[in-house]
């Protein structure tokens, strides 16, 4: 077959569907404190990122997959949706036309929209002069400390939140005025760095991706939410690899000061940054809880994670389910299907039945006596 993969209505809406149900699960699963305080962070966010990029890309495997045809009540809802309910041009209007076009056009907006405010932030960072006070010598000494070999701007100013950090080719850190130790400094300015130093910008633009093309999904917000706390939790355990209890519990005092420390009601609140401490209370508790303890890696645990991320991958590789309709025996004797050829369509031998495709989605169920009358047609065997 020349057609190794490809993208349908049908396999767009599969993965989102087996995405959203892991999604659910893996939202209960982090609810848990002590089921996730021996999940290793590199382990939780590269599960996320997979089920991100399967969002990103939903193809279908035509070699692998198994589609399963339901001929009874899903055809039924696809010829509602397909009802012509009028025509604009010569083009006929449809339930499912609206609704793709509202999709899309939303998505347009969205993505208009989020590119806008990224030129915007990125102009008003340019214009922004350097820090000149003694935070840009504390960045300069620990960048030379960890090795971060890129530029950083540091900008810091009244009218931001909290510390935060923005930036995917080029990388900006934003420092409110607060009255911040030495010691403070050091660790919000090293919690910035690091998270450039372990590239979770790209996580965060995968999930604004996500959303764009996402938005009438209600599990994608949940989605966005925890994937930005569990990527904060990420760089926290970074950062605090090779602390001291002491240390460790002086830099928890400094997420709370900066969480605590703004009573500014004039300050921006700066789009698209990931910040240092702007997370709900629910989140930063729970960070707190796995940063005070020394968790020991449960490995019955992440052999699960693993699993299930593995079954979820299975799934929404390995099978698909489509709409598909039964041609009358007088269709076929009327050589209807005669138009059908092997530049357009395919029989695929699957699950005990013949399948007709027609531009790479299944149109029939053909009986096996039946195959002969589709002589320009190409059968393939699974």
């Amino acid at each position: 077959m020349n057609v190794v993969i490809g993208l349908t209505p049908h396999s767009i809406f599969w993965v989102c569907i087996v995405s959203s149900i892991f999604i659910v699960l893996l939202v209960l699963i982090s609810q848990n404190t002590k089921l996730i305080s021996g999940i290793p962070m590199h382990l939780t966010v590269a599960v996320f990122a997979i089920v991100a990029t399967r969002l990103i890309v939903p193809v279908e495997f035509l070699k692998i997959n198994k589609t399963y045809v339901l001929y009874d009540i899903a055809p039924t809802i696809y010829e509602i949706l397909t009802h012509k309910i009028g025509t604009l041009k010569g083009y006929d209007i449809n339930i499912l036309n609206i609704l793709y076009f509202i999709w899309f056009t939303v998505s347009a907006i969205l993505l208009v929209i989020y590119i806008i405010e990224n030129i915007k932030l990125c102009r008003n960072i340019k214009l922004t002069p350097y820090a000149t006070t003694k935070e840009q010598n504390v960045l300069k000494k620990l960048k030379e400390k960890f090795d971060c070999r890129f530029n950083v701007k540091l900008i810091v100013s009244e009218a931001v939140s909290s510390p935060s950090e923005y930036g995917y080719f080029t990388h900006t850190i934003f420092l409110n005025k607060a009255n911040y130790t030495d010691e403070e400094l050091e660790f919000i300015l090293t919690h910035e760095l690091f998270h450039y130093k372990y590239g979770t910008q790209w996580l965060k633009l995968l999930s604004e991706l996500i959303w764009i093309l996402f938005w009438w999904n209600p599990i994608i917000y949940i989605y966005k939410e925890l994937l930005a706390a569990r990527i904060e939790i990420y760089v926290d355990s970074k950062v605090t690899k090779k602390m001291t209890s002491h240390q460790i519990k002086s830099y928890l005092k400094t997420i709370f000061k900066a969480y605590y420390e703004c009573d500014n009601k004039n300050v921006i609140i700066l789009p698209l940054v990931g910040s240092f401490a702007n997370q709900n209370e629910k989140n930063l508790k729970q960070r707190f809880e796995l940063l005070s303890k020394s968790n020991k890696v449960n490995i019955p645990m992440c052999l699960y994670i693993m699993l299930i991320t593995s079954v979820y991958l299975f799934i929404s590789c390995r099978y698909i389910i489509q709409p598909g309709w039964q041609p009358e025996e007088s269709e076929l004797q009327d050589n209807s299907f005669a138009d059908f050829e092997g530049e357009n369509s395919y029989i695929l031998f699957e699950n005990g039945q013949y399948t007709l495709y027609f531009n790479g989605e299944p149109f029939a169920e053909v009986k096996e006596e039946d195959i002969e009358k589709f002589s320009n047609v190409p059968v393939y065997n699974k």
